[in-house]
């Protein structure tokens, strides 16, 4: 009875520490083991077993106890992890993603081109028209409050499949999967349209800005995926000599060759094309 006393000790705290992840399950395979011991032990007509049963019970509480703190901490581990996770791609200004995740993203995005299983990928570039004037009228504070403001239009612009980023500054990148330059164009208008509207930041009168946009798109046998964002770029720059608050679409040029092209994704960050 000893020896069976020790097993299900032993059996109760292997199960109580190796499944904390699943508290549920650990808890039934516990009582399925310890319970019926418990009851043999406590209907047992051999001297002191009734106590040996007490004992049994108040150990498997025990265990049951710590399996539960157990698994908190486990589950608040893993959440910080997550919220680091986060962190580390996400601009904490404006709730976008940011540089680091358009790094990765590009990288990803070259990689499956390379290998020829994706179709269209269009980019947008965006710069702010006056956010200057505002930074050094108003103070940063207010440029932060703009630019987050600037975000939340930008999200609402897009379809729920673009991704936007803030690589830096009061510039901006949207990614439209399987977009041409159809939808690119369109997309653009809906962003320029946005952002003339005033932006209410908490100043006596609402600040008005605008926007100027840049567009290029990568497709199997022509731009490859960095080569189209170094395009909407210049395309975006075109789009400020234009007079600004208008889009162009840059044509970039063919790559017949990604891998051997300049702007191609190496083993470290992308070589060109990526915001300043």
């Amino acid at each position: 009875m000893v020896l069976a006393a020790l097993n299900v000790a032993g059996m109760v705290g292997v199960t109580a520490t190796r499944n904390c992840a699943t508290p549920r399950y650990a808890t039934l395979a516990m009582l399925l083991v310890a319970m019926p011991f418990a009851f043999g032990a406590n209907a047992s007509s051999v001297y002191g077993m009734m106590a040996v049963g007490i004992i049994t019970a108040m150990l498997l509480a025990g265990m049951i106890s710590m399996l539960m703190q157990n698994n908190k901490l486990l589950v608040r581990t893993y959440l910080a992890e997550r919220r680091a996770q986060k962190l580390a791609v996400t601009d904490s200004l404006s709730g976008l993603r940011n540089r680091k995740s358009l790094q990765d993203t590009m990288r990803s995005l070259s990689k499956t081109w390379r290998s020829g299983g994706r179709g269209a990928v269009s980019f947008l570039y965006l710069d702010l028209d006056g956010f200057k004037a505002v930074n050094d009228e108003h103070g940063h504070i207010a440029g932060d409050l703009l630019l987050a403001a600037v975000a939340r239009r930008l999200s609402a612009s897009v379809r729920d499949s673009d991704p936007v980023y803030r690589p830096g500054g009061d510039e901006f990148v949207v990614i439209l999967p399987g977009g041409d330059e159809t939808v690119g164009e369109t997309l653009a208008g809906r962003i320029i349209t946005a952002c003339t509207e005033p932006f209410e930041i908490g100043l006596q009168n609402p600040v008005k800005i605008g926007v100027s946009v840049g567009g290029a798109t990568s497709v199997q046998g022509g731009l490859a995926p960095i080569e189209a964002l170094a395009a909407a770029d210049k395309g975006l720059y075109a789009a400020k000599r234009a007079g600004k608050g208008v889009y162009r679409h840059h044509p970039g040029r063919p790559t017949p060759d990604a891998a051997s092209s300049p702007s191609a994704v190496r083993d470290g960050e992308p070589t060109e094309g990526l915001p300043r």
